[in-house]
């Protein structure tokens, strides 16, 4: 200003995470990015200046994030079956999740059920009939005993979500109790779009084998 009055610009402007390639945020959760104008980096032509740095924080998220649950509680007693469901959110506010693809093999003894009795959905509603779910994407040809699951050619919008239902079983042999840890890998979730993912530990993929009949006291 031609003044000694404190004048003020402020400048808007929106930015976004370049999405780069796999594994490039640090944390399984989120990474910090600083945004730093150094000391003396803003001139003008009165040769004035800053002398501290300007800087700012803002977490980085991978957009792609993957869930598992199981029908009755997270348990199965031997022989019998339950429903796996696989959740992949995409959690990006702009960008299209494309080309999803993924590969979920199942701890031993799992195994697919007869029949597998697959079918995907949008919005964890069964019942309801969508429109092309989960983008077109499919696990292929799923068979009885299948214990690795194949998921290719997903596209899921912006906050959207692609819901896997498979039926999955253990065999009348197993010995209970028994922790099944059924995983998906941080970063092994494919995209044509570039995004990081997190996926699904070993207690968040738990299920539990139980016995059939419980004898209690009292």
């Amino acid at each position: 200003p031609s003044t000694n009055e404190v004048g003020r610009c402020q400048i808007i402007t929106r930015v976004k995470a370049d999405p780069g390639g796999g594994e490039n945020i640090a944390g399984r959760f989120s990474d910090l990015a600083e945004n730093e104008i150094p000391a003396r980096a803003l001139t003008n032509t009165q040769n004035q200046t800053i002398p501290d740095p300007a800087t700012d924080d803002i977490r980085v998220r991978p957009a792609l994030r993957a869930f598992k649950s199981y029908s009755n509680a997270n348990q199965v007693s031997p022989g019998e079956t339950t429903r796996l469901t696989i959740r992949i959110q995409n959690r990006s506010n702009a960008v299209a999740a494309t080309g999803v693809n993924f590969t979920d093999s199942l701890p031993n003894p799992l195994r697919v059920a007869t029949p597998p009795n697959v079918a995907y959905d949008n919005d964890n509603n069964p019942n309801n009939t969508n429109n092309n779910p989960c983008g077109g994407g499919t696990l292929g040809t799923v068979n009885p005993n299948d214990t690795t699951l194949n998921f290719s050619g997903g596209n899921i919008p912006a906050n959207g979500n692609c819901y896997i239902y498979v039926d999955v079983t253990v065999p009348s042999s197993t010995i209970p109790p028994a922790n099944l840890d059924n995983t998906i890998s941080d970063d092994s979730i494919g995209n044509g779009s570039g995004f990081d993912s997190i996926g699904v530990t070993g207690q968040e993929g738990r299920l539990l084998v139980v016995s059939i009949v419980a004898i209690t006291k009292t």
